[in-house]
């Protein structure tokens, strides 16, 4: 099972140079098409979708969206400089198919949710394995076409920021922090208005969409 704090992960992967971009749209996102434009500006974090690829889970699908009074920003400067800040807490769903859950139970969806539930409570509290969030809360239900639906609530974080820089080919952006032992990875991004949309592949198979409006 993922519990994964998508603001934080997306972001990192996209600045450290592990995401690069397949053109392809996720499972569940929105269907993503490239454009380019003016990424020149301050943009507030709307939310990140991601669907994660592996032999035993094909098609665990996730939504992440700051919590009230969370604040995430991305700027991109006119010189070049890129800066992330993020502060607050987040709310994320998670959509299991029963194939995903087939290791923690074989009594059908309803059980594998009261598993898969319990399993997560266990965890309130205790480091969810970005910085120092914590789950707070879970909740998780039985859903259409055999699925189970489970709904984290992550604890308040303290105030994070990454800095870099950041180039534009065409309709691709590339950020590159100090940090990072390799250039930073293309990925493919569309302004639209005062939306902004960038599409992240991971190379563990990760694929996602950030959302963010100015």
């Amino acid at each position: 099972m993922r519990a994964l704090l998508t603001t934080v992960v997306l972001v990192a992967c996209c600045a450290a140079a592990g995401c690069g971009s397949s053109g392809k749209r996720t499972d569940n996102c929105a269907a993503f098409s490239a454009c380019g434009g003016n990424i020149v500006g301050t943009w507030n974090y709307v939310s990140g979708c991601a669907t994660f690829m592996s032999a035993t889970c094909p098609d665990e699908h996730t939504m992440t969206t700051p919590a009230p009074g969370a604040v995430a920003t991305y700027t991109f400067g006119s010189d070049g400089t890129f800066t992330y800040t993020f502060s607050g807490g987040a709310n994320e769903t998670i959509n299991y198919s029963l194939g995903c859950l087939s290791a923690v139970t074989d009594a059908g969806i309803p059980q594998a949710c009261a598993d898969v539930q319990s399993l997560y409570r266990m965890s309130v509290g205790q480091d969810a394995g970005s910085g120092s969030a914590q789950i707070a809360s879970a909740t998780c239900s039985a859903g259409q076409n055999q699925t189970c639906n489970c709904t984290l609530a992550f604890s308040s974080l303290p105030q994070q920021m990454q800095s870099g820089s950041y180039t534009i080919s065409g309709n691709q952006l590339t950020i590159t922090t100090p940090n990072a032992a390799d250039p930073g990875t293309p990925t493919d991004y569309c302004v639209s208005g005062n939306r902004l949309t960038i599409h992240l592949v991971t190379d563990s198979g990760t694929s996602g969409v950030l959302t963010l409006t100015r």
